[in-house]
């Protein structure tokens, strides 16, 4: 009987949708009460220090592109000021919004279906943006006449978004609509919350090789120095963007101290 009630709560569990996080703070022995304050401190302090290293990467792409590189506008002769729509829109969709969604049934409260909704609602968000970059070097590369996709950072960018792009379809069909199975929802979540990983690291990777492409072209093209102000505000946001992927995955795979 017991072992019925366990396997009836964890199909409940795959039921209500995919968490992007594994709460594994049933597990394990009694660590007692300080057990569960330092579970709880490595938490929340992995949680914040992921919040402001996202705030961080996201400021300083923008300062970057916003400023440095003078400016965002689609349609100008300046095709540079096209191009800073790639990195600014990657980093906010992929690494910020995407990363954000991640975290959300560790961060928000309320129902599960609200944060399902909010998590989906994020990620299509993330998609958006990232599509919108994508196209922005597409039709930066078109508009110089170079040729698209030669580059390590590009066919990883390809591949981050055909597999963002079926990661979000796969999980809109099987959690939300029409809804798979109460079998099917149980052996797809390990995969969609193990993807969801994957995908971020991913994203992250991919956008480290952009960084080191562009600094690489401004930098022996002259157009700038090598220790110079631009190049160090680039170096720095490849450094958060390290950082921030390892607090991202010490805040997902930390177990969740009970409430």
């Amino acid at each position: 009987m017991r072992q019925l009630h366990l396997k009836k709560a964890q199909i409940s569990g795959a039921h209500d949708g995919p968490l992007p996080s594994w709460d594994r703070s049933s597990r394990g022995g009694g660590g007692g009460v300080r057990g569960g304050e330092e579970s709880r401190g490595i938490d929340e302090a992995a949680l914040a220090i992921n919040h402001l290293l996202g705030i961080a990467a996201l400021g300083l792409v923008c300062v970057w592109c916003g400023n440095v590189r003078g400016g965002l506008l689609w349609n100008s002769p300046n095709k540079d000021l096209l191009f800073n729509f790639h990195p600014v829109l990657m980093i906010a969709g992929f690494v910020f919004v995407h990363g954000q969604a991640n975290l959300t049934y560790r961060t928000l409260t309320g129902s599960r279906n609200y944060k399902k909704a909010i998590h989906f609602l994020a990620q299509g968000l993330a998609l958006v943006l990232g599509a919108v970059g994508f196209l922005a070097a597409l039709k930066f590369h078109n508009d110089r006449g170079i040729d698209n996709f030669y580059s390590l950072h590009s066919w990883l960018g390809l591949t981050t978004m055909t597999l963002f792009v079926t990661q979000w379809t796969v999980g809109f069909v099987s959690f939300w609509y029409p809804g798979g199975s109460t079998a099917a929802r149980s052996s797809i979540l390990p995969w969609h919350i193990f993807s969801g990983i994957f995908l971020y690291t991913l994203s992250l990777v991919t956008a480290e090789t952009g960084l080191l492409e562009k600094l690489t072209f401004l930098q022996t093209s002259q157009a700038i120095e090598r220790f110079g102000r631009e190049s160090t505000l680039v170096n720095s946001l490849g450094l958060i963007l390290v950082l921030l992927g390892f607090f991202h995955a010490l805040a997902l795979l930390t177990p969740k101290p009970p409430r």
